[in-house]
């Protein structure tokens, strides 16, 4: 099955026979709901009045979350495409950047559905200005579309994959070399394939790349490390591109523990990705 994130499914007539009914409950109840909380009169003559014309900017609002949230697709460079492209897509909390970037996608859309409301949807079934603002904030606060926080990883994944929430990323996709240096000092390098004809030749070399990377990028920070002893030191680096390299030791905490130790911080190695791990770095 094609991924396609949950948000997108918008634009898709088919998500319609599933959205639309969820949409018809959920202005429903919220109409009802705020009818009894600002003390109308009527609600026949007001759900009459207001009900469809709601449901429809509700589902605009939608539409426009939908909109803004897929800019984030431009990927304008290389830390566009890391902390917003892919998370936005795939899992809005792997980090605070795209979090917060679908969360004011989100609260651009309850604008739209605001505006809509007050100036559209309520016109005819609340003639009090005042009180129609109100109700119209409310009615699109409490109809914006928090299912678009909802990873849309787990509709694609087998079951039981683990969600990345909050990862580091201390290694950035432009570096493309790994060194790997042991405790006697023994050094060998992983660098990413530039072509795909290189890929094809050993594709071993960028999976094991990537199982170092990704371990590094997904581990859990710890707040009182304990020190242990030095293993492998990991060099990530760009090739054509001056800086200083990630520096990463990896050590053991004396419990069977692997902990990564850099500038920023000490970490857990995931216990899920600890054997792959030293299976790349014992070669």
């Amino acid at each position: 099955m094609p991924f396609t994130p949950i948000w997108f499914m918008i634009i898709s007539p088919v998500s319609w026979l599933f959205l639309l009914p969820s949409l018809l409950l959920l202005v429903g109840v919220v109409l009802f709901f705020l009818f009894r909380v600002f003390k109308l009169d009527d609600f026949k003559t007001f759900f009459r009045k207001s009900f469809l014309k709601v449901l429809l900017c509700t589902f605009i609002s939608y539409f426009a979350s939908t909109v803004f949230l897929f800019f984030s697709q431009a990927a304008f460079n290389d830390w566009w495409y890391e902390f917003l492209t892919s998370p936005v897509a795939f899992n809005p909390f792997d980090n605070v950047f795209a979090l917060l970037f679908t969360v004011i996608c989100i609260a651009a859309g309850g604008a739209v559905a605001y505006f809509l409301n007050f100036k559209y949807a309520l016109r005819t079934a609340i003639s009090a200005e005042k009180m129609r603002r109100t109700f119209a904030l409310c009615a699109a606060i409490l109809t914006v579309p928090l299912l678009y926080l909802t990873p849309s990883r787990l509709l694609f994944d087998e079951p039981g994959t683990r969600l990345h929430n909050f990862t580091n990323h201390i290694v950035w996709v432009t570096n493309d070399t790994l060194k790997i240096t042991d405790a006697d000092g023994t050094e060998r390098h992983l660098e990413l394939p530039l072509t795909e004809e290189e890929n094809a030749a050993d594709p071993t070399v960028a999976e094991d790349y990537w199982t170092v990377a990704d371990a590094v990028n997904h581990a859990a920070f710890i707040r009182n490390p304990v020190a242990g002893e030095t293993l492998y030191t990991l060099d990530f680096y760009a090739v054509n591109q001056p800086g200083r390299p990630v520096t990463i030791t990896v050590q053991d905490n004396g419990a069977g523990q692997l902990i990564f130790v850099c500038s920023a911080g000490v970490f857990n190695v995931l216990p899920e990705e600890q054997e792959a791990l030293l299976a790349v770095l014992e070669g």
